[in-house]
């Protein structure tokens, strides 16, 4: 019996990522912002600036603030400075089973496992968008043996033919 290809919807992406759960896990769900660190690490004395900080006189810094600490040189500038900074990020929810948790994976790696595998996680390859999803399955009507996101364009996986493999 040769697989069938069909077209079973579309998936609305917000935020440049997918994930891919049983539902009857999202009770155990928790909804919450995206939380991480980014800066730079003096390889010295191991002193942090972080993006977001803020700072006292200047108000919430970003990559651009002039710093005067740093005679105004900006996050920027002093990254530029491969001898005594390093940038840095943490996820610290990285892998949790929540918004933060899947945006921490899909940052650091691209995609991966959340919770120690009750999800999986990706990201797009085109950031938001409405995507087609396609079901290959065992000849016309029969069970599903994979999923497709085609997150690119692939206009093969828009004809109505599919030549997939019986294994």
């Amino acid at each position: 019996m040769s697989d069938h290809k069909v077209l079973i919807g579309h998936i609305g992406v917000d935020s440049g990522q997918v994930m891919i759960v049983d539902p009857c896990y999202l009770k155990d769900w928790r909804d919450n912002e995206f939380t991480y660190k980014t800066g730079l690490r003096n390889k010295k004395t191991g002193k942090l600036i972080c993006c977001w900080d803020k700072v006292e006189g200047i108000g919430t810094i970003n990559w651009a603030t002039p710093l005067p600490e740093y005679d105004g040189k900006c996050m920027n500038d002093l990254a530029e400075d491969k001898q005594n900074w390093e940038k840095y990020e943490v996820y610290p929810d990285e892998g949790k089973f929540d918004y933060s948790g899947v945006c921490g994976t899909t940052c650091k790696g691209m995609f991966g496992e959340i919770a120690g595998g009750l999800a999986v996680a990706s990201r797009t390859y085109m950031g938001d968008g409405h995507y087609p999803v396609y079901a290959i399955t065992e000849g016309e009507g029969g069970r599903v043996k994979q999923i497709i996101i085609d997150f690119y364009g692939n206009e093969d996986l828009e004809d109505e033919d599919f030549d997939g493999d019986d294994d």
